[in-house]
């Protein structure tokens, strides 16, 4: 956060400095987020449940109102750990992330 009013805060030749700072940033969380699960799932033994699918998709797409995705809904259910949501927000932020600008992403559940 102090990161992003920093750059809001500096013009000319600091504000890249500032973006460079952010995305240092942003990449380590993302990196330490990822560690974070691997360790959980080497840790513990993860029970499996009930999961209505169209509930996990809905919730992760929700964090990218600015990108283009196509998403019919889906009626299916599946037995997935608590980990399920993990495997959504990271396909989906490769796609956006890899994408380019234009990207429209098509999410389709069978």
């Amino acid at each position: 956060m102090y990161a992003s009013l920093l750059i809001e805060t500096l013009s000319g030749e600091g504000q890249p400095y500032a973006r460079n700072l952010k995305n240092g940033i942003d990449k380590n969380t993302e990196i330490l987020r990822s560690v974070a699960t691997i360790r959980k799932i080497h840790e513990e033994l993860i029970p499996l449940k009930l999961v209505r699918l169209d509930q996990v998709v809905r919730s992760e797409l929700e964090a990218y109102p600015d990108t283009e995705i196509r998403y019919s809904g889906a009626s299916a259910h599946v037995r997935a750990d608590e980990l399920l949501p993990e495997v959504f927000a990271n396909v989906l932020s490769n796609a956006v992330k890899f994408g380019g600008s234009e990207v429209q992403v098509t999410v389709t559940v069978e």
